[in-house]
């Protein structure tokens, strides 16, 4: 192999320092009269990944219940939950999921480890009682919660009621029945204070009506005292010539138990049974869709709009069908996820001020639009469902629109 000359490699070592010794010194002090401008920037870059920072959002749910029923009730609401937060990908929302089991001290506990562990809103819980002892014990926090229950009466310093209240089904229910010329209506509720609001929300949109209440009936919520008291509830069912009752009871508890119990005797005896309607969510537990004492019967749900394109989804997600309400853990999400956005885009500080969740124009959910109104009670429009064999079907429409220009933009 022939080598360069030790010479010529010397030569060629100076030659390129003398080229490079230039552009080098030419290149730094470029970098120097920059370095202002490159300051600036690496400002803007901090504030573009403040914006992307996460937002810590608790959701609590009864799961690790006694009950079976609520357990997976509970699951389907975090699950729907998770695919929101996967969807809405503008926003970075780190999503924690606390068990309250449905019992009051565990929620309270629930909540106050969020906060602790720094979420700056809480989602749920799902039950009433569980929403009034986390109220009570966390007066004097400032952080919103957005309760998945539908008492009206817990709104307020801070909850936001997001499940339909009893006054809104209520009075959908009265109208409807009425609309279809069943105007003599029973009310059979639970014991309890659950059931009193449920019996006295069906009173006053009775009174507002031209329907009149033929009995009120309660029960313990035991499958014994269900079982004594039905016989005399059918009684009075056929003294007073009921056409429709009104079960203020949710499918999770005993719905189930004195519906059947009730049906039985009518089919006994070979009388015409009333129709029955319901003041919560059958769906809540798809078997209750199977059950043979609630087919042909009413309750109510939000209008359906997107509902279709969510099941589908929630489906090839997570292999199983998705129930009804699981939509409103998803709009919860959604929400938030409007407010953060929104906020960030406003130079807006505080993302959740009670101005921004009672906006009057509303947000736009997976079954339409939806509101807080100044007391912090959800607002939607309703339609009566009818059960069918394992399923139920939509039978009448609210024709009004709470929204009427989409927020979710």
């Amino acid at each position: 192999m022939c080598r360069k000359p030790k010479l010529f490699q010397i030569f060629s070592i100076t030659i390129v320092r003398r080229c490079l010794g230039p552009l080098i010194i030419l290149c730094l002090l470029f970098a120097c009269n920059l370095s202002n401008n490159s300051l600036n920037q690496t400002k803007k870059d901090l504030e573009k990944t403040s914006d992307k920072s996460s937002v810590k959002v608790a959701l609590l749910l009864p799961l690790e219940s006694n009950s079976e029923k609520t357990n997976i009730l509970a699951q389907q609401l975090a699950n729907a939950a998770h695919l929101a937060v996967k969807d809405l990908k503008t926003v970075n929302i780190k999503l924690s999921i606390f068990p309250t089991a449905g019992i009051d001290a565990k929620a309270v506990n629930a909540a106050k480890t969020a906060l602790e562990l720094g979420n700056e809103i809480i989602v749920g819980p799902l039950f009433s009682e569980e929403t009034l002892a986390i109220k009570n014990n966390l007066k004097n926090k400032n952080v919103k919660i957005i309760s998945l229950s539908n008492n009206p009466a817990l709104a307020g310093n801070n909850v936001f009621v997001f499940g339909d209240t009893f006054d809104s089904i209520s009075n959908h229910l009265v109208k409807f029945s009425i609309e279809n010329g069943l105007k003599r209506i029973a009310i059979i509720a639970p014991s309890g204070a659950k059931g009193s609001a449920g019996i006295y929300s069906v009173e006053q949109a009775i009174k507002r009506s031209d329907a009149i209440v033929t009995m009120v009936s309660r029960y313990q919520l035991d499958l014994k005292n269900i079982n004594r008291v039905a016989p005399s509830i059918f009684e009075n069912l056929i003294e007073t010539s009921t056409e429709v009752v009104i079960f203020t009871d949710t499918p999770t508890r005993g719905l189930g138990f004195i519906a059947e119990q009730l049906s039985r005797l009518f089919e006994e005896n070979r009388k015409k049974a009333p129709k029955f309607m319901g003041l919560t969510r059958w769906d809540l537990a798809q078997q209750m869709l199977f059950e043979e004492s609630l087919r042909g019967g009413w309750f109510v749900i939000p209008s359906h709009n997107l509902n279709n394109t969510f099941s589908n989804r929630y489906a090839k997600a997570f292999g199983v069908n998705s129930v009804s309400l699981s939509i409103m853990s998803y709009d919860a999400i959604k929400l938030i996820h409007h407010l953060i956005e929104t906020s960030r885009h406003k130079e807006i500080v505080n993302a959740f001020h009670k101005k921004r969740l009672t906006d009057p124009k509303g947000f736009l959910g997976i079954n339409g639009g939806f509101r807080f109104n100044d007391k912090g009670i959800v607002q939607r429009p309703l339609t009566v469902a009818e059960v069918a064999s394992g399923r139920f079907k939509i039978i009448d429409r609210d024709s009004s629109s709470l929204i009427q220009k989409s927020r979710d933009k």
